[in-house]
């Protein structure tokens, strides 16, 4: 072509320069070199469960031609994560109706408490909204004075996806030192009620309530399939730790 030069160059590869400890040849036209390696890439392996905090996980090996394992592959990762491979909170959240705090259908007996400090403050008591029958019997209140790390339980009968949680103090107008709430809390989980896992890893600390009255809903970006669920006070307004709450999923 007019104003052009042809320069061939030859493929540095077709010597077969490579040893056999390194046999496939990749040639670099722009240097005018090739590099040796042992292996390609295999394909990707399917994404993993997605764990806490969100990401799922794929790999991939580093094969040799022959099938086995290989050292050198060239540039590229052998594993690698993603948050778009798991489910969006909001895909979750659609179907997410109250599990029965509320209204009742998780019977007092499923409802139980590390500490309670009195009939005044029973497990069952920490129900969302609860309309006290006297005027102190508001919420669940725990009983050591200054602790953290007292918890709230609930069996919810049978397993489910929990999406989100919703959490009030304990709200006594006529008498102000009684006025008490969670300010941080965390999650832990069980499927059979003697092994227990926390949310997250490292532990996921949610906010909770600022005043006793206001409902405060946290939802799970990665949503929890058990059947118990504990809420344990990280840290609180007044002693004792006073809290009402509510379980949504399916």
């Amino acid at each position: 072509m007019k104003g052009h030069e042809y320069c061939p160059i030859k493929n540095r590869c077709s010597s077969k320069p490579c040893p056999l400890a390194k046999p496939l040849c990749y040639p670099d036209f722009a240097w005018n070199s090739h590099t040796c390696r042992d292996g390609v890439w295999g394909q990707w392996g399917p994404w993993s469960f997605c764990t806490c905090p969100l990401h799922a996980l794929r790999t991939r090996a580093c094969q040799s031609t022959s099938g086995g394992q290989a050292l050198d592959c060239g540039p590229g990762p052998s594993r690698e994560t993603s948050n778009s491979a798991c489910p969006k909170p909001e895909d979750s959240q659609q179907h997410s109706k109250a599990l029965g705090m509320e209204d009742g259908s998780i019977p007092d007996s499923h409802i139980t408490a590390s500490t309670y400090n009195s009939v005044k403050c029973l497990p069952h008591f920490g129900r969302l909204h609860r309309k006290p029958s006297l005027q102190v019997d508001v919420s669940w209140c725990s009983k050591v004075p200054g602790k953290v790390g007292e918890f709230l339980q609930v069996n919810l009968g049978s397993t489910k996806t929990v999406t989100k949680i919703a959490t009030q103090g304990r709200y006594t107008p006529t008498h102000p030192s009684l006025i008490q709430f969670v300010i941080q809390y965390s999650i832990s989980y069980s499927t059979d009620g003697s092994t227990w896992e926390n949310y997250c890893n490292p532990i996921k600390i949610f906010q909770g309530n600022t005043d006793a009255n206001s409902v405060v809903t946290n939802h799970l970006p990665l949503p929890i399939t058990a059947q118990h669920i504990r809420v344990i006070v990280k840290d609180f307004y007044r002693h004792p730790s006073s809290m009402r709450i509510e379980l949504y999923g399916y």
